[in-house]
């Protein structure tokens, strides 16, 4: 379900205080990570040349500390994001190996099956981040066959919320 194109052009409109953001996610090869690995990018709608984020996230199935089923995407950054702008369009396969990433220790987000959507976020306040002042960031996520709702923010040392939206999740349609 991350892979494809997804955008929140129709959020942006109805609540102008959200960016008109596009989120890629296409397959990848990273075999030390496993058979599961996910590219993904955003960038605004008017800049999809420029991404501000992009991350590999390794994609696997564990039980949680109550013996339940959850699915655990780790997320590692890329050591030079910028020869990789554009890769979900390119026809050619990337492969990754460890020189290429770095895990982001505390920021795997736990996605649980409820009903028929996937849902959860990250653990804590072990995700570092220093984006705006911040000291640590935390992401909650519901997705579905079309949809990813991602609620990204990023809190100072005093719980103060420091970057990231608001009054909710950024809304992802999928477009492809």
């Amino acid at each position: 379900w991350l892979a494809g194109r997804f955008d929140s052009s129709a959020q942006s409109i109805s609540q102008p205080s959200y960016f008109s953001i596009q989120l890629l996610g296409c397959e990848v090869v990273a075999e030390e990570l496993g058979d599961r690995v996910l590219y993904i990018e955003q960038a605004r709608l008017a800049a999809t040349d420029e991404p501000y984020r992009q991350r590999l996230y390794q994609v696997e199935s564990a039980l949680d500390e109550n013996g339940e089923i959850e699915v655990i995407s780790s997320v590692y950054s890329l050591a030079l994001p910028s020869s990789y702008v554009g890769l979900c369009g390119d026809a050619s396969t990337t492969t990754f190996t460890p020189s290429n990433y770095v895990l982001r220790e505390g920021c795997a987000v736990h996605l649980k099956w409820v009903e028929d959507h996937f849902e959860g976020g990250t653990k804590g306040e072990g995700c570092e981040s220093t984006l705006a002042g911040a000291s640590y960031a935390t992401s909650e996520v519901y997705m579905d066959a079309e949809n990813i709702r991602s609620w990204d923010q990023g809190f100072d040392a005093s719980g103060a919320q420091v970057w990231g939206a608001i009054d909710g999740a950024y809304e992802f349609v999928r477009q492809e």
